[in-house]
């Protein structure tokens, strides 16, 4: 008896493929992918050098008394943050935590390609909401018009990226006031 064909689902059969430029950028200017053009402080790679051991590498880190630190500095419950290993991952947990197949997710439009990858791998209905041309201004209002009760999910980068627009805390209000079903993702990468 032949053995079944094991396939993917058909939400990721149907994506396009994604195939981002990553090599040779080591020491050129790279402005499309969010990244830190000038390195980190000089402060930062010696404490790395004096606090990183091969025994500090080889386990998972410990969390527990970094969250505690920074959910006072910030004034939230511990239990509200969750440190991910970048952003990628915290796009890839909203998602698969909140969104199912055939639920909707807004984008604004263009914007970091990985929120509609993401999105496409769950199976979302993916609508786009332009910036508009003329300015590359936040299309806040057509993104507002465009929530509906099966959005689970609104994803955006601030400042967006490729456009460097950036949304003002009051816009953000706005949209989380409109979008009380569904989660809101403002990445600030």
């Amino acid at each position: 008896m032949k053995a079944p064909r094991l396939v993917p689902r058909a939400a990721v059969a149907r994506m396009a493929p994604y195939s981002p430029p990553t090599a040779g950028r080591e020491g050129r200017l790279r402005l499309d992918f969010n990244e830190n053009t000038v390195g980190c402080s000089p402060r930062v790679l010696r404490t790395l050098k004096r606090a990183l051991s091969r025994e500090k590498l080889a386990v998972y880190p410990e969390y527990g008394e970094t969250r505690q630190k920074v959910a006072a500095f910030f004034g939230v419950p511990a239990d509200r943050l969750l440190f991910t290993n970048g952003t990628d991952e915290a796009i890839q947990v909203l998602v698969n935590t909140y969104v199912d197949v055939g639920d909707r997710v807004l984008l604004p439009a263009p914007s970091y390609a990985m929120y509609r990858f993401y999105a496409e791998v769950a199976g979302a209905d993916i609508a786009e909401v332009g910036y508009r041309p003329a300015d590359l201004a936040f299309p806040l209002e057509g993104l507002l018009d465009a929530l509906t009760p099966r959005t689970r999910a609104v994803l955006i980068a601030n400042p967006n990226n490729p456009t460097g627009t950036a949304v003002d805390l009051g816009t953000i209000r706005r949209i989380l006031e409109r979008a009380e079903h569904a989660a809101v993702l403002i990445d600030e990468a």
